[in-house]
């Protein structure tokens, strides 16, 4: 440092030696200090001559040290002056170091905040990021879980097709069934025409046995009660046509059920109805023609009952073949009864057939309705998934563009990190440089000011001593002629006396002589 040390100043420099000799400085310093100490009324006892001289030496000796003590506290304050100057500057440097220093503490807490948005902004970062890939995961989830669906589809669509196929084959398999019994229908009705005609048949041979039995007037009443019971038997037999008739008309309307279900079997029940109505026709011929028959025979009565007695032989054959008859009668009746009942049992088929195929329709037309609806969600699926890969692809992009953000955040952010920490470290330095510098100011300051204070004590008892060595040379000066004697006396240099030296010393004198 350019200055140095008050406490060197004081310390390290001894007094001027005095050009007295040691034993009378020593004398000197004994009067001085018995001068502190003596009392106003032992002052004014000391005016006698003999000690006189050794008082006037002590009085000089006394003011040389106090001179000298004047100039080492003038020297003193002029070198505190020099340090307040070097504090001055001291505190131009320290303002110069601090400027920096407050720039530093004043930039610090903006790029603290810049690096706490960098932090925020590379967390938000992060969590979107994470979202995105949490987002993606469940996507592709998502992805899975409707190609599985798609698949299970799939397959539910094979089922179905598979079952539609095996319903399709059921409904070939009815249909051939269906124009089996169709068939089987037809040649009930062939059966039934035939069983027709053979009535027809036994109607004429009736007929013939009427008029024969009309010719034989000996078996008439015979012949009347067998026409009875072969009228019994026609009104059963019309009977039996009439219940065929129903059952005709029955099946009629079953086959046009199935004609309006079948179109193929409208032909068929068509052709059966016109032959039934034939078969009608000619019954009503034939009971046109029993008519005229019964007419015939009531004109013919006469005629025949001559030939009564012959046919009855014939009358007995005709019976014996009309109960043979009437055997293949009930025998025909009975195979009609069967067939119709293995009729209604193939209608019953049939409609529990149509019923299935109507069903079976049902579930095809769900199957359809549900395959449409699932290939439509099948596309449903493929263009979410050609949007998802396309969002993928867009998030992929934006996470290589956020990761490229990131690397150059984090590479910004290490480089102002590193900037921050030698920012840190020299504030640190001229921190510690300051806080000693401070310190040893703050001791140099404390030294100073308790060498100060030491000084003031020393002042102050300077300036009391010189109250009280002026009271005493004014006591001094009013006791007397030969204390001004002992003073022209010591003013006279004698043989013996050294050469005095110069000093800057000057005597304290009254206000009066000074004027």
């Amino acid at each position: 440092m350019a200055w140095t040390s008050f406490r060197n100043v004081l310390s390290p420099t001894p007094p001027a030696p005095s050009p007295s000799p040691s034993p009378q400085r020593e004398a000197s310093e004994r009067a001085a200090r018995a001068d502190r100490g003596l009392p106003q009324a032992d002052v004014r006892a000391a005016a006698s001559t003999e000690r006189a001289k050794p008082k006037s030496e002590t009085l000089r000796s006394s003011l040389d040290s106090i001179g000298q003590r004047d100039e080492i506290v003038r020297q003193r304050i002029e070198a505190m002056v020099d340090r307040l100057d070097d504090l001055r500057t001291l505190q131009d440097d320290f303002s110069s170091i601090l400027e920096p220093i407050i720039s530093i503490s004043d930039e610090l807490p903006r790029a603290s905040m810049r690096i706490a948005e960098l932090e925020t902004s590379l967390a938000q970062e992060f969590q979107s990021g994470r979202t995105i890939r949490l987002e993606v995961a469940e996507l592709s989830t998502r992805i899975s879980t409707l190609a599985g669906e798609l698949s299970d589809a799939l397959a539910r669509a094979s089922r179905a097709e598979d079952h539609l196929q095996a319903g399709e084959a059921t409904v070939a398999t009815q249909r051939v069934e269906l124009r089996d019994k169709t068939l089987a229908i037809e040649n009930l009705d062939r059966q039934l025409f035939a069983e027709i005609e053979q009535t027809k048949a036994l109607t004429g041979e009736n007929k013939a046995l009427r008029l024969e039995a009309q010719a034989a007037d000996s078996a008439l009443a015979r012949s009347e009660h067998d026409l009875l019971g072969a009228r019994e038997s026609l009104s059963a037999l019309e009977q039996e046509s009439r219940r065929l008739q129903g059952l005709s008309e029955e099946q009629a309307g079953q086959l046009s059920e199935l004609a309006a279900r079948h179109r193929n079997l409208e032909g068929i029940a068509e052709g059966e109805r016109q032959r039934l109505r034939a078969v009608e026709a000619q019954l009503a011929a034939e009971t046109a023609l029993r008519e005229r028959n019964e007419a015939q025979h009531e004109a013919e009565m006469t005629t025949l009952r001559t030939e009564r007695a012959g046919l009855a032989m014939k009358l007995e054959a005709a019976t014996n073949r009309a109960d043979s008859h009437e055997q293949l009668l009930t025998q025909s009746r009975n195979q009609l009864r069967e067939k119709d009942e293995a009729h209604r049992i193939a209608d019953r088929n049939f409609k529990e057939a149509s019923i299935a195929r109507t069903t079976a329709e049902r579930r095809l037309d769900s199957l359809q309705s549900d395959l449409a609806r699932q290939t439509e969600r099948f596309l449903e699926m493929q263009r979410l998934r050609a949007e998802l890969d396309a969002r993928c692809d867009m998030l992929s992009k934006a996470l290589a563009a956020k990761d490229a953000a990131l690397e150059q955040a984090g590479v910004r952010n290490a480089a102002l990190t590193e900037r921050i920490e030698q920012i840190v470290h020299r504030q640190e330095a001229a921190r510690t440089e300051f806080e000693t510098t401070t310190r040893r100011l703050t001791e140099d300051l404390q030294n100073e000011r308790s060498e100060r204070a030491l000084v003031q004590g020393a002042l102050d008892i300077a300036r009391e001593t010189r109250v009280t060595l002026q009271k005493q040379y004014e006591a001094l000066k009013r006791s007397g002629r030969g204390w001004r004697g002992m003073e022209e006396d010591m003013g006279r240099p004698g043989p013996d006396a050294a050469p005095q030296e110069p000093s800057n010393v000057r005597p304290f004198l009254h206000p009066d002589q000074a004027s």
